[in-house]
């Protein structure tokens, strides 16, 4: 090497190795270093320098690092959801239970103006029906007491609104027609009042009853005809609302 190489390289006075001046020297009097070869990097140097390991690498590895994290965490919420429904499904002693995927639509789909029978509701209740036993028992009632000539009780029978036809007389409201019994009983001994041949019309709060009448007494003629009663409820009670009578 010529002196003006020697010359033209930087030399370090002081030895980086062993820290001994040099004195300007090549070589460093106590180690032996070469001075002429930088350890560190030359001033400046550090504003070139490229950084080892860019931003961009950095934030790219962070996410793969979180979408790995993410990863097995949802592998892990698979294996514990698997294990929750096979306890669920093999519980109570691992009965055999079939689980319907898709409850049956049918249950609700519903004509429209019907009830679904899962809901029973109490049907509307039926209006009142006059029955043949119910006339028949009041019937009963009319001839006992018209045998025991008993005002009170055919009145107790009676509606008030009763209207009473006998022959080509006039109709007669409930208290005319009460008089005409009274005057029928004070002419009578001991009489003794039937109904034969009876056919009844049952209805819904009202009906009918037709038949004959027979009237025996120790004092009068017999009497008989044709009669005919119509009843309605009232207040919970079968009465008499019409009275016709056919002598013969």
């Amino acid at each position: 090497m010529s002196s003006d190489d020697f010359a033209g390289s930087e030399r370090q006075p002081i030895c980086p190795r062993c820290g001994s001046d040099s004195g300007g020297a090549a070589w460093c009097p106590k180690c032996g270093l070469n001075l002429r070869v930088r350890d560190g990097p030359s001033p400046g140097s550090e504003a070139k320098r490229t950084p080892a390991t860019p931003a961009a690498s950095t934030a790219g590895g962070l996410f793969r690092s979180r979408r790995g994290v993410a990863a097995a965490a949802a592998a892990v919420l698979v294996v514990v959801s698997a294990a929750v429904a096979i306890v669920l499904l093999t519980r109570d002693g691992g009965s055999d239970r079939t689980i319907p995927a898709v409850l049956d639509q049918s249950l609700f789909d519903q004509p429209s103006g019907t009830t679904s029978s899962l809901f029973p509701t109490t049907s509307e209740s039926a209006e009142p029906t006059v029955t043949t036993d119910d006339m028949h028992r009041v019937l009963i009632s009319y001839a006992t007491a018209y045998s025991d000539e008993d005002l009170i009780g055919l009145r107790r029978l009676f509606a008030e609104e009763l209207i009473r036809v006998s022959g080509a007389g006039p109709a007669e409201s409930l208290e005319e027609a009460l008089e005409t019994y009274r005057g029928q009983f004070s002419e009578l001994s001991n009489p003794d009042y039937s109904l034969s041949e009876l056919t009844y019309s049952e209805g819904v709060y009202e009906g009918t009853a037709s038949g004959v009448y027979s009237i025996i007494s120790t004092s009068a003629p017999d009497a008989k005809g044709d009669i005919r009663f119509h009843f309605v409820t009232r207040g919970g009670q079968l009465l008499i609302d019409e009275l016709t009578i056919e002598p013969y």
